[in-house]
């Protein structure tokens, strides 16, 4: 007599093992997809950040421009004397957001985004010279203009807030 062997694993035990295996590989695609969409959104935050820095830093170099004609116009017709410190003043105060805020500094901002601004200060030499430079950059930076307001609450399950 032939003992009829059964089989060790039956057909239920691996539906389930085939089953398990399906939902491991659909919860991987899952948070793949979840990763790859958050690293999307990220690059183009950046992306966006990086295009509003450069967009200032060409405004910022425009008008860096005009005042570099500007000084030199001035410092050809007056040389550099007290005359040349006044007439500078009056030909860029006001211009393009350019302000005085010493005898010898001139600053402006060139807005970079919603909460950012390229800030430039300059500041005019005292003892200036045929062939020197009309000003030396003295900052360049980029700034926040808004303050950051941290959230107070937390998103809890049930709460009205």
């Amino acid at each position: 007599m032939e003992k009829s062997r059964k089989p060790i694993l039956g057909v239920g035990t691996s539906s389930i093992l085939l089953i398990f295996v399906l939902l491991c590989m659909i919860t991987f695609a899952v948070l793949s997809l979840v990763s790859a969409r958050s690293d999307y959104r990220l690059s183009q935050k950046n992306a966006e950040h990086t295009r509003d820095y450069y967009e200032a830093e060409n405004k910022a170099n425009d008008i860096l421009l005009t005042i570099d004609q500007c000084l030199e116009e001035q410092y050809t017709l007056y040389g550099n004397t007290e005359e040349y410190l006044q007439h500078v003043k009056s030909a860029l105060e006001n211009t393009e957001g350019i302000l005085f805020s010493s005898e010898r500094v001139m600053e402006y901002q060139v807005p970079a985004g919603e909460k950012q601004a390229l800030h430039v200060a300059l500041l005019l030499p005292e003892d200036l010279k045929t062939g020197d430079c009309y000003y030396q950059i003295k900052s360049w930076k980029l700034i926040n203009t808004e303050t950051w307001q941290p959230e107070e609450t937390l998103p809890v399950y049930g709460s009205d807030t």
